[in-house]
C-alpha cells in the first residue's frame, strides 16, 4: 500500500499494477486507527487499542470529519496533528512526531501501563 496525492505515474512495480484511488478525509476514529497502525511508539495490538481508547472510545466526534460543524477545539487539533484525516498526512505524522506530542494523547487520569510501552 502507497499513500500519495498522486499517482506515481510508473505502470508496474515489482510486477504490481498501480491502481489509484482517490479518498475523501477520514473519519477521527479511522484517522487515529491508521496513525496507532504506523506510529513507531506502538508495538503491540494492546497498545494500539490503548492509544484509540484513550483518544476516540465514547466520543461522539469519532465519525466527524475535520471540516465537520461541531468538532471541539481538543479533537481538531489532535486531528491537525495526526494528519488532518489524509492518510499520506497520516503516515507522515505517524514517523515524525515528537515523544512528546504522541504522550499527550495517552495523558488522562488512569495512565496505568503507559510507562510500559517505552
Amino acid at each position: 500500500l502507497i499513500t500519495a496525492r498522486d499517482t506515481i505515474g510508473i505502470p508496474s512495480i515489482g510486477g504490481h499494477v498501480e491502481h489509484h484511488y482517490r479518498l475523501g478525509p477520514l473519519t477521527f476514529a479511522n484517522s487515529v486507527r491508521l496513525f496507532s497502525s504506523l506510529c513507531p511508539y506502538m508495538h503491540t495490538p494492546s497498545d494500539r487499542k490503548r492509544l484509540f481508547n484513550k483518544m476516540v472510545a465514547g466520543m461522539e466526534e469519532a465519525e466527524l470529519l475535520p471540516t465537520d460543524p461541531g468538532i471541539s477545539q481538543t479533537v481538531r487539533k489532535q486531528f491537525e496533528q495526526i494528519g488532518n484525516g489524509v492518510p499520506s498526512n497520516i503516515e507522515k505524522a505517524a514517523y515524525t512526531i515528537s515523544k512528546d506530542v504522541f504522550m499527550s494523547f495517552l495523558r488522562t487520569d488512569d495512565s496505568h501501563g503507559v510507562e510500559r510501552m517505552y
